[in-house]
């Protein structure tokens, strides 16, 4: 018994260090746990996750041949989802729902290069609170689509999820604060953590 559970052991040690090869294969592995629900073909993680295809054609490969990831096949070609039966699946899921892989800081310094930005709200994911409306306010004047949206692209990549965000300028998040407004209030009622505030609320 006791070489049988040593045996195991090892086995899970050495799948854990084959399942952190690099940053990229972790992408792929927080994006898989937190769609466990979906099944996707390579071409889209490539394109969800900001990896070349032969990228995540390797890591993805690795990850089912490890058992992580099973696959079937679909109007797209091959499909790839979760095994939740994966031996390490419920220690991966509580792991990677407690993983950011941004500080505060980092998180701040990138908000500032969209434009004149005078409130920035995180929620949701950064706070581990998975099923909130709202990951993202950012409230602000002369913001940059173009910027706005690759930098929700390139947090989603790192997250592993859609980022579900809104934006408004200064005065409109002015006036529905004061109006009480229940998308506003609801956000503030929740868990929530305020990086920037040039509004003073």
């Amino acid at each position: 018994m006791g070489k049988s559970n040593k045996t195991r052991k090892s086995m899970q040690n050495l799948s854990l260090e084959k399942l952190f090869d690099s940053d990229k294969r972790l992408r792929v592995i927080k994006f898989f746990v937190r769609n466990n629900a979906e099944s996707y073909s390579i071409k889209e993680i490539s394109k969800i996750l900001k990896l070349t295809f032969v990228h995540a054609k390797n890591h993805i490969s690795k990850l089912k041949e490890m058992g992580f990831l099973k696959s079937k096949r679909g109007a797209k070609g091959e499909m790839f989802y979760t095994n939740m039966a994966f031996h390490l699946y419920s220690d991966l899921r509580s792991l990677v729902i407690k993983l950011t892989p941004f500080t505060s800081s980092s998180l701040v310094r990138r908000a500032e290069k969209l434009g004149r930005v005078k409130l920035f709200i995180v929620s949701g994911v950064f706070l581990n609170q998975e099923n909130s409306k709202v990951d993202i306010l950012i409230a602000g004047d002369s913001l940059n689509t173009r910027k706005v949206k690759f930098f929700l692209a390139d947090l989603e990549a790192q997250v592993g999820k859609e980022i579900n965000y809104a934006s408004m300028n200064a005065e409109e998040f002015k006036y529905r604060m004061n109006m009480y407004d229940r998308f506003v209030r609801d956000i503030l009622d929740h868990p929530h953590q305020i990086l920037i505030n040039k509004l003073k609320i």
